[in-house]
């Protein structure tokens, strides 16, 4: 693929860090990483560790060594309720699968401010035009719609489209590296195989000569791979052969914490694109919200977070319950919690609704950040 040349004005961007000044370099990168999305892999990754924790520590089936045989992989309880071997190879399992998710999102941005900025997709969304939007309104407008000046990317604000590339392939290899020590330790060699689909997600979803992001399957992806996949993926190495029993175990509660995280993924997924939209069109990029009335794309957008909210009441009540009688300072934050969370998804259909995309965007981040404090003090309540 062709690399495009920066935009006039916006070769000292990409030059900042041949300038000399090594924290401008490192923030313009950090920026590229999107940090701020990071929560939703966060969000992924405890739907599945903590209630796989209480299972495991409740039946004592902390289960993470084992041996292949013809018939599959074979397991033995290694240990009981007070190992602490056990459950120090747990935590740092968990650590692994974190380690995995957060990588692999941080590579699809780059792999996406990679493909979109030769493509020409992120015309106009520079630091400079940031910095001066009186001399390049029309081109941001353009590249992000009403109610939202679109976020700095690395490609279009100057930076070689090569060194975003590299960044993407050196983030994929830390997931592929943390993912086969996760294997390590589970024997559960198939797990780096997940890995490596999940990379091949990242890149064609705007890479490659037919991305899929291009075609209006983006937002699937997106819930396919932080719902099921990422919650489903660290319950498989955390519970090895006890998965099935998990998931009898939990019930209605094993499928919940896929599609709260999905609709998380996809809550942010639709703000984006229902701000890019114009953008998208005018570049072929025909995302749902490109392709689909807004009406459409609202409908979809409050049908996420319903589901979303509805899930994450149903944990709110759960933990609030559990910890009322020993804790009941973190029962009443927990319900606080609660009705923030009812408000925060209020405000995110009312800002999207108002085209006001960037105060739907952090009022989401808030509610993603709520949802992680929750599983927080569920996991306090099942160690202490």
């Amino acid at each position: 693929m062709p690399e495009r040349q920066a935009a006039p004005g916006t070769d000292r961007i990409g030059q900042g860090c041949a300038a000399g000044s090594a924290w401008g370099c490192v923030r313009m990168w950090i920026k590229g990483a999107r940090p701020l999305t990071l929560v939703i892999s966060v969000v992924s990754v405890l739907s599945a560790a903590v209630p796989s924790y209480l299972f495991a520590r409740g039946y004592g089936l902390f289960v993470l060594r084992g041996h292949a045989s013809r018939k599959g992989a074979v397991y033995t309880s290694v240990s009981r309720t007070n190992d602490s071997a056990a459950i120090l190879r747990f935590a740092a399992v968990a650590v692994l699968c974190l380690t995995v998710a957060v990588s692999m999102q941080i590579a699809a941005n780059y792999f996406n401010d990679y493909a979109d900025g030769v493509k020409g997709v992120d015309a106009g969304r520079s630091d400079e035009d940031a910095k001066r939007p009186e001399s390049g309104a029309g081109r941001i407008k353009a590249a992000s719609g009403p109610g939202f000046n679109a976020p700095q990317r690395l490609v279009a604000s100057g930076v070689p489209p090569r060194k975003v590339l590299k960044a993407g392939v050196i983030c994929t290899a830390v997931a592929v590296a943390a993912g086969i020590a996760a294997a390590g330790i589970t024997r559960l060699w198939a797990l780096p195989a997940v890995g490596l689909l999940c990379a091949a997600a990242a890149w064609f979803y705007s890479g490659g000569k037919k991305p899929y992001g291009y075609r209006g399957l983006g937002e699937a992806a997106a819930f396919t791979i932080f719902g099921p996949v990422a919650v489903f993926g660290t319950e498989w190495a955390l519970l090895g052969v006890y998965m099935g029993g998990y998931i009898r175990y939990s019930g209605a509660r094993s499928l919940a914490a896929p599609v709260g995280s999905g609709a998380l993924a996809l809550i942010l997924m639709l703000l984006n694109n229902m701000r890019d939209a114009e953008s998208d069109r005018v570049h072929g990029k025909l995302t749902f919200s490109a392709t689909a009335s807004r009406g459409w794309s609202l409908a979809a957008l409050i049908a996420a977070v319903a589901v979303c909210q509805c899930i994450q009441s149903r944990t709110v009540i759960y933990v609030a319950g559990m910890s009322c009688a020993m804790y009941p300072l973190v029962a009443a934050a927990v319900a606080a919690i609660g009705v923030l969370q009812l408000v925060f998804a209020v405000f995110i259909i009312i800002f999207a609704y108002a085209c006001k995309y960037y105060p739907a965007f952090c009022v989401c981040i808030a509610l993603a950040y709520s949802y992680v404090a929750v599983m927080v003090a569920e996991g306090f309540i099942a160690v202490f």
